[in-house]
């Protein structure tokens, strides 16, 4: 396939799908789901909310500490967050509870890290593309963690399975990512700043109030709320895609499937020339891994998918 023709047939949306449900229903949904199981999200969470409490303690430590307890709380949080599309399959009721849940997770991690480089690797390859391809494949390869703990595929099938039901639903399904993430935005903001106030109120004798207050606050909200309700919220528009892509068109997926390996061609293509040139500099500490609620990527939006965005909001 010639690079020359793999940007337009990206860009190509010939398929039209029925109506999804609006996004003010799923976050309704979602919503009414986290409380009816609120206890097992609350165990779940506990485990990256405990690493990441101590990684940020640890964050002003000598680098080799603080790079092992940011790589803890990355595996932690990925966990988790592995943990929760586990209970939501399993209609909130995974056998095990909370052990169970993270029995789970702990099965899918290696394929689930698999296909996140793979997906990774494939948005670079779009973005080599004059940027718009690999905006578009960040859309599309929203859903692989799902397919693969839903559907039980792997590799580049999660991959096809992702990029083939957001076909035709494209802007239907950045919009309601778009606006999930606006509603955690707000939500986050707003307890940040209740938290902020209270801690004042609580430490009045003290010129001001202890600098963990705020990380600690933003800390439980991300994993105990932000981080179940996006995968909630992204289970139920992955299920509503799924209903509504009723045929399995094998020769699409044939062809989805030989761009995904073109793309990721591509973007080997360039990451090695980017190091080649630039030598980037990923990581650096203390500082740079911020455990400011920013830093997470899009408030939290996309917490289910196998692209990048993904990754550096369950690790940050």
């Amino acid at each position: 396939m010639a690079l020359s023709s793999l940007a337009p047939s990206i860009a190509l949306e010939p398929v039209r799908r029925p109506p999804l449900v609006s996004a003010g229903e799923l976050m309704l949904g979602a919503w009414m789901f986290y409380q009816r199981h609120a206890r097992i999200f609350i165990g779940i969470s506990t485990v990256p909310t405990a690493v990441s409490l101590v990684a940020l303690l640890l964050e002003e430590s000598p680098l080799p500490i603080a790079a092992i307890a940011f790589l803890l709380s990355g595996i932690a949080t990925l966990l988790g967050r592995l943990a929760f599309i586990a209970t939501v399959s399993e209609r909130g009721a995974p056998a095990g509870g909370v052990t169970g849940a993270y029995q789970h997770a702990v099965a899918f991690f290696g394929p689930f890290l698999w296909i996140s480089i793979l997906a990774g690797i494939a948005i670079l390859g779009g973005m080599v593309l004059f940027v718009l391809p690999g905006i578009l494949l960040s859309v599309w390869l929203s859903f692989p963690a799902y397919a693969l703990v839903g559907g039980h595929k792997t590799g580049l099938a999660a991959l096809v399975a992702s990029w083939q039901a957001v076909r035709g639903s494209w802007l239907s399904v950045a919009w309601r990512f778009l606006a999930f993430a606006v509603m955690i935005a707000a939500l986050g903001i707003l307890i940040s700043i209740i938290a902020s106030i209270a801690g004042r109120m609580a430490f009045a004798s003290l010129k001001e109030a202890p600098a963990m207050i705020l990380p600690l606050t933003q800390i439980v909200f991300f994993n105990a709320i932000a981080l179940p309700l996006g995968v909630i919220f992204s289970w139920r528009l992955w299920q509503d895609l799924a209903r509504a892509h009723t045929a399995r068109e094998p020769r699409v997926a044939k062809r989805l499937r030989g761009r995904l390996v073109a793309l990721i061609a591509l973007g080997i293509a360039g990451a090695l020339v980017w190091f080649a040139l630039g030598q980037p500099k990923f990581f650096e500490f203390p500082g740079a891994w911020s455990f400011h609620p920013a830093s997470r990527g899009a408030a939290s939006v996309l917490l289910g998918g196998g692209m990048p965005i993904d990754i550096i909001q369950s690790i940050r």
